[in-house]
């Protein structure tokens, strides 16, 4: 049996070869075969992983959040928002003249997309540090209504 793989028509009297696409699993790069349901290694074919095997992968990884928690970048209209915030503002001794570019200057700052592990928030969670290492960051959520305020700590 003679199985035409790798290559797709251009046209009705031409074939054309075509590349498997690649991806990168622990630091190796496999091509992906859908038509064989398995990756091979780009460099050595003997090294094969199922189709199978990475999807249940994946899956374990999504179910324990462990692929969903990476640090994102505050947009630059989410730190006017911070800014805005009275107590911010206070605890970065800034005046009306202060900007949200110098609030941000001054300050580590970082949003996740918050699930919780049970019953409970679920959104926008957002890490605020000032530039020296001394007391408690400032957790930011949003409320019913999307507007973000802080969380309170119950440490004294």
């Amino acid at each position: 049996m003679v199985r035409n793989v790798g290559y797709t028509a251009e046209s009705e009297f031409e074939l054309s070869p075509r590349m498997l696409p690649v991806e990168e699993i622990n630091g190796k790069r496999y091509f992906r075969d859908e038509q064989l349901k398995e990756y091979r290694n780009v460099e050595n074919p003997h090294d094969r992983i199922t189709l199978d095997t990475i999807d249940a992968m994946q899956m374990a990884a999504d179910s324990s959040n462990l692929g969903r928690m990476p640090p994102q970048s505050i947009t630059r209209e989410e730190w006017v928002e911070i800014f805005r915030i009275p107590k911010i503002r206070e605890a970065w001794g800034l005046d009306e003249q202060s900007t949200p570019e110098e609030f941000a200057s001054t300050c580590y700052g970082a949003r996740f997309d918050f699930s919780s592990g049970g019953p409970g928030y679920c959104g926008d969670l957002y890490l605020l540090y000032g530039d020296a290492l001394s007391g408690a960051p400032f957790l930011l959520i949003r409320d019913d209504e999307h507007r973000l305020i802080i969380v309170e700590n119950d440490e004294g």
